[in-house]
């Protein structure tokens, strides 16, 4: 059974159907006899997106780091002085950065000179398009531009290089795309009405202060929080008090300290004051990330790039779940909450930060301090917002 289709990409160079087959056949010949020997190839059926996942091999044994390509071949490439260009569709671009957990790289073969070239696309897509071309996906298509010196030869040493390059780059994006993703969601919130809004409201609910009259449709009013069972705003705060007088880097306090805070909320976090309630599920998740990222580290001291790209998937499920308690504090308009939330949240990349430097090195590890940094700026704007409202109640 054969996948070899013409597919989208094919279809770009603009030659009759017939000859973009052979042109798409040949092109994944001379890709796949550039390869070193060792490595082995596994063409996907179907196709989309995705032509082969490809395993690096090592004295027959496998080294258990594997990525995907995408093979695109022409007969007249458009070199530039030390590049050349190709048009990719951004809807697999999107995909292979939003969706893809190896690296993708695409593969353009110059079928006249018999020449391959590489582009990891989730690193082009980042540190490129996402700059200089923000709004690159409402096209179609886009003009990549690879570097003539990212050629394939056979005995794959650079490109193996790229790879494991692109398998760390992947994991710390792990860390820089929801930074990305909150940083913008906070400055948007920040310079919003829903802003003013909740502004006005906290004010209210700390210092009595009645700026304006308002629906209370998305929120609870003060009145609304004199009916708050109170028992149930005492019993989670006795899980915060617990939780903080156990040690969450010691493996049976962290669980402990994670145990309480759930039965807390399992019981009574329904009835509690919105903030304390988010407050806990925000000490929950930290306590959870803690357990699993010092777990991980301590268990695998000396992994590989590969270990660490394939394992890392129970410490950052946590993170996410920390990132939606502060997305669901901002939309219940609890500013005090979401900024504490913040704050913990940059502890989550601080913590990393001494892992990462063990793994990856010093200059892969310190943006996530600069991460943390900002972290921690947005999350005093939004509590200076409430103390000082200054010129957002003007």
């Amino acid at each position: 059974m054969t996948c070899r289709i013409v597919d989208y990409a094919d279809q770009m160079t603009g030659e009759p159907s017939g000859n973009a087959q052979l042109t798409s056949t040949l092109a994944h010949r001379i890709f796949l006899g550039a390869l070193p020997n060792s490595w082995v190839p596994r063409e996907k059926c179907p196709d989309y997106a995705i032509d082969y996942n490809i395993e690096i091999m090592k004295n027959n044994k496998s080294t258990g780091v594997f990525f995907g390509v995408n093979v695109k071949g022409t007969k007249k490439p458009s070199y530039g002085r030390d590049y050349l260009s190709i048009p990719m569709e951004t809807n697999l671009l999107s995909y292979y950065y939003h969706e893809v957990k190896i690296p993708v790289f695409l593969i353009v073969v110059d079928v006249t000179r018999k020449a391959a070239f590489w582009l990891l696309t989730q690193e082009y897509v980042y540190k490129i398009l996402e700059k200089t071309n923000p709004g690159w996906r409402e096209q179609k298509t886009i003009s990549l531009n690879i570097h003539l010196s990212n050629k394939l030869d056979k005995s794959g040493e650079r490109f193996e290089n790229a790879v494991i390059s692109g398998m760390e780059f992947l994991y710390l994006q792990q860390f820089q795309l929801p930074y990305k993703e909150v940083t913008e969601r906070i400055e948007k919130f920040y310079n919003s009405e829903a802003m003013d809004l909740a502004v006005k409201k906290e004010r209210e609910r700390q210092f009595g202060i009645k700026t304006t009259s308002y629906s209370c449709s998305q929120s609870i009013c003060q009145e609304e929080y004199d009916t708050i069972d109170k028992q149930a705003d005492f019993e989670i705060k006795a899980s915060l008090i617990i939780a903080e007088n156990l040690s969450i880097k010691d493996p049976k306090e962290n669980r402990e300290a994670y145990y309480h805070l759930s039965d807390a909320l399992a019981i009574a976090g329904h009835r509690a004051n919105p903030r304390i309630r988010y407050i806990a599920m925000g000490e929950r998740y930290y306590h959870d990330y803690i357990y699993h990222l010092m777990n991980f580290f301590n268990i695998n001291p000396d992994m590989s790039v590969n270990q660490l790209h394939l394992r890392y998937h129970t410490y950052f499920v946590a993170m996410g779940e920390l990132i939606e308690t502060i997305y669901s504090a901002l939309d219940e308009e609890e500013l005090v909450a979401a900024s504490m939330l913040l704050v913990r949240l940059a502890d989550i990349y601080f913590s990393a930060f001494p892992f990462i430097c063990t793994a990856l090195g010093h200059n892969k590890a310190f943006p996530l301090l600069d991460s943390a940094q900002e972290l921690l700026e947005l999350a005093h704007n939004l509590t200076s917002a409430v103390e000082n409202p200054g010129a957002i109640l003007q």
